[in-house]
């Protein structure tokens, strides 16, 4: 495990996730299989790039369909989503996915809703 995975898996401790599993996909991309306090099952594509694309997000939807988790977070670590990358996570209304920069608190549940609703 290098330090930024370590890291990762640390922020989301803190976060009050329960860290099932940490998996390098790439030298600049993980995966993490979380838990939150509601139970939900969650699937967290880090990336540590300067941009993400509409690609990333969408082989994060592909695997949270494969790997039948209830939601997705794709973390940026030193970087920012593309404008097309924001808009693909708001029209995959079947397979939720929140970005994000830092770990949400556990504690709360997201408003899936507006991810949900058509577009």
């Amino acid at each position: 495990m290098n330090a930024i995975s370590m890291q990762v898996e640390h922020d989301a401790r803190e976060a009050g996730y329960r860290v099932l599993e940490v998996e390098q996909l790439r030298f600049n991309r993980w995966l993490l299989a979380l838990v939150d306090y509601a139970g939900a099952n969650i699937l967290v594509m880090v990336q540590q790039r300067l941009l993400i694309g509409s690609a990333d997000v969408q082989d994060l939807a592909e695997l949270i369909r494969l790997r039948h988790f209830d939601y997705g977070m794709l973390l940026s670590v030193d970087g920012k989503f593309s404008a097309a990358a924001q808009s693909t996570a708001r029209e995959l209304r079947m397979t939720p996915i929140i970005l994000c920069h830092a770990f949400p608190p556990a504690s709360v549940t997201p408003d899936l809703a507006p991810l949900l609703e058509a577009v």
